[in-house]
């Protein structure tokens, strides 16, 4: 497909950016064909995500605090080291990850269009089809969800982490208002 590496992008994007746990011990008694991992959801959007990704050959078989394990069809499994994690709330209507993998960082989020919009850097031909098809997929009644994906540089992902680590553990009253500010 020409859109291959596209597609490929947004299968591993919904196979590690979620709050998904892959249940292991329901996994053994509780066998299906489709898919045989059983996994565990705060959401059901979350949990369809997974499953759909998995129906495509990209499949989420591992978690730990640190890091999501990843399989796309039966080549090597792939670790994406989870270094932050940004979870959805109602304020920030999206949730974001910094995450590592093969020496690559990547900041990865998905979320509402309402929010997503405006953080995109797309060209006006991509934005004019995309706001298309979010009134058509509205007009419907569907429910949508945006996603997006960059590649930052090591020093980036450095130069951010020093500042939210000062102000993750400083004693600043204005500490929570100032780390909205920089997960924004």
């Amino acid at each position: 497909f020409p859109d291959f590496k596209q597609i490929d992008k947004f299968l591993k994007l919904i196979s590690v950016c979620h709050t998904v746990i892959p249940d292991l011990k329901s996994t053994e008694s509780t066998r299906n064909k489709d898919i045989p991992i059983v996994y565990q959801a705060s959401s059901p959007d979350e949990l369809a995500l997974i499953n759909a990704a998995y129906k495509c050959g990209y499949k989420f078989i591992g978690r730990s605090p640190n890091c999501v394990t990843i399989q796309k069809n039966f080549e090597t499994p792939e670790n994406w080291n989870t270094l932050i994690e940004f979870p959805f709330d109602s304020s920030r209507k999206r949730m974001s990850m910094l995450v590592e993998c093969n020496n690559r960082y990547f900041l990865l989020c998905k979320g509402a269009d309402s929010v997503m919009m405006e953080r995109c850097d797309v060209n006006a031909t991509i934005l004019t089809q995309l706001n298309k098809d979010l009134n058509m997929f509205a007009k419907e009644g569907l429910r949508t969800l945006l996603m997006a994906q960059k590649e930052i540089k090591m020093s980036e992902y450095h130069a951010f982490l020093k500042a939210y680590e000062n102000l993750k553990f400083s004693s600043d009253r204005e500490r929570e208002r100032k780390l909205l500010d920089l997960y924004d």
